[in-house]
């Protein structure tokens, strides 16, 4: 997938400002006057998420069918800060399929080549981290855990490393959790 999702990244970047809309697109993404539905967004999520949701409606719709079939965006950031040189997605899903999951998508918005690394790692002792790093153009990830309902293992309270280097130097190293964690 990742082989063509660049072609149809730099026909939709002519339409759009590279610093004002992420990269992130899927065959399957909403007409540009779509808003994203509050069935897209898990209740959980913060005014800040809901904010670049309603803004950005395509980049998270594209995200979410990157993640997969039920999950909910729980979390979105501009990084490292308004600049917004990149914008982490974090989605979760509960119960679908007999399976509850985390998933994160790092957007590059900075328009060139950047070598960045995406990490989910379960709240469990010796867990297995997710992992996709290397050089992007358009976004890092999207990378997942998934565990059995039944479980009892909440993926909100998984970690998400987000980290983005220009010539060699470290300009987003950003480390939070999935969601809001108990």
């Amino acid at each position: 997938m990742r082989k063509w999702l660049p072609a149809l990244a730099l026909s939709t970047a002519l339409a759009s400002s590279v610093f004002a809309a992420p990269q992130a697109l899927a065959q399957e993404s909403k007409p540009a006057a779509a808003k994203v539905s509050s069935a897209d967004v898990a209740p959980t999520a913060n005014a800040q998420t809901r904010a670049l949701a309603a803004a950005h409606p395509d980049a998270v719709h594209a995200a979410a069918v990157l993640c997969g079939s039920g999950y909910k965006l729980q979390f979105a950031e501009p990084l490292p800060d308004a600049s917004r040189l990149g914008t982490l997605f974090t989605y979760t899903k509960y119960g679908v399929g007999g399976k509850d999951g985390a998933c994160a998508l790092f957007d590059n918005n900075t328009g060139v080549r950047k070598h960045m690394k995406l990490k989910v790692c379960p709240n469990l002792t010796g867990a297995t981290c997710s992992v996709d790093e290397g050089t992007f153009l358009d976004y890092a990830g999207p990378v997942r855990y998934e565990t059995r309902s039944s479980d009892m293992v909440d993926p909100a309270c998984s970690t998400v490393n987000a980290l983005m280097w220009s010539n060699g130097v470290a300009i987003i190293d950003r480390q939070t959790h999935i969601g809001a964690c108990d």
